[in-house]
Parts: C-alpha cells; sequence; structure tokens
C-alpha cells in the first residue's frame, strides 16, 4: 500500500492534522500530515493533490519531491507542496469519520514547535527547511 502526503510551509508554520484517538481507554494525540492511500492507476503526485482538495479544501502544486519512509510495509511519500487555491475547510473522509474517539483538527503548526511534535516524518520536513 501506498499513500501521498504534503509538507506545506507557509508564514513559519506547517499544516497539520492534529489527531485524537481513544484506543482501548487510552488517548493518544499526535500530529499527521495531510493526504491518503494513492488509488489505482493514480500517480503519488495526482493522489496528493486529490487529497488535500478532499480533506481541506485546497488546491497545491507539487514543488519537490521530499523522499519516502517505509512504515509496517507501507510506503509513505512526501512532497513539498505550495497552496494555490481554495478556502481552507475541513472535508472528506475525515470529516465524515471524525467523532469522541476519532477525533480530526486542522491545524498551522509553528515551527518553533516541531521538535515537541512527534510528527512521523520529521526528517523530511526538516530537509524542506534546510
Amino acid at each position: 500500500m501506498k499513500t501521498a502526503r504534503a509538507i506545506i510551509i507557509e508564514n513559519d508554520r506547517l499544516l497539520v492534522f492534529y489527531r485524537r484517538k481513544v484506543i482501548l481507554g487510552k488517548v493518544i494525540t499526535y500530529y499527521a500530515l495531510p493526504g491518503g492511500h494513492v488509488e489505482i492507476g493514480e500517480t503519488n503526485e495526482e493522489c496528493v493533490v486529490r487529497e488535500l482538495k478532499e480533506e481541506m479544501n485546497l488546491d497545491i502544486k507539487v514543488l519537490d519531491y521530499v523522499g519516502k519512509m517505509v512504515i509496517d510495509n507501507q510506503e509513505e511519500n512526501y512532497y513539498y507542496c505550495e497552496i494555490v487555491g481554495g478556502e481552507l475547510k475541513f472535508g472528506g473522509e475525515e470529516l465524515e469519520r471524525c467523532n469522541s474517539n476519532n477525533y480530526y483538527e486542522i491545524r498551522w503548526l509553528s515551527l518553533l514547535e516541531l521538535d515537541d511534535s512527534k510528527i512521523r516524518a520529521i526528517d523530511l520536513v526538516r530537509k524542506v527547511l534546510m
């Protein structure tokens, strides 16, 4: 399975999903970069553009491939992107699945908070910043 995710930085802030899940009575919180699963017949770049439109109502331009991570047999591809249109608005499957046990929230995370953010692909975000 493959995913494509966007790294979008504006005004010294990173666009992320804040996630809160309740698993077996334990609350887990973390930040995730927006994106999702690559569909059959779709390129990674097409996927990240589609996912950002669905999840956040944003039109984006892919600027560069940053790298990938393989976790539990899932290939995660990361792209440096910029917003070129749309109005930031929560939508898609994430909105449909959002509830008190599986919570999603769009946030702009200050770059000063990166070290404490526990973002899985933090090294790839830092690569973009260099």
